[in-house]
């Protein structure tokens, strides 16, 4: 049940990324809002007792990873939406001059490399 106001600290990470671009600080930029075994309460997301990666294993399942993506894409769309608003010198917008690729640890499914019929490391249903 512990949170450290993650949502705070992923939206100013998305501020601060779109700001680096803006002002062409940066042109290659990668943001990691947690890492792959992140331990950030899943309470305030979904109301479920355990972190983001104990509900991708044994105490969760599909929806629980879902919930867990549908953070992490919340603020990516931010950082979009920052980068659709700020106009470059030729009249198009920092977005329309950006690559951007989102990747996800895995899924929930088979897992070859293992074996197991249902597993957090699969690469099915990567939501």
């Amino acid at each position: 049940e512990n949170y450290s106001n993650e949502d705070k600290r992923a939206e100013l990470l998305c501020d601060y990324t779109a700001a680096a671009l803006a002002c062409n600080r940066t042109r290659v930029v990668t943001l990691q809002m947690t890492w792959v075994q992140c331990f950030m309460s899943m309470v305030p997301l979904n109301g479920l007792k355990t972190d983001l990666h104990e509900a991708a294993h044994a105490a969760g399942g599909p929806k629980d990873v879902a919930d867990g993506i549908k953070w992490h894409m919340k603020h990516f769309a931010r950082l979009l939406r920052k980068l659709k608003d700020t106009p470059e010198a030729d009249g198009t917008s920092l977005l329309d001059n950006t690559a951007l690729v989102y990747l996800f640890e895995g899924g929930h499914g088979f897992d070859p490399d293992s074996g197991s019929k249902v597993s957090s490391h699969s690469s099915e249903n990567m939501i």
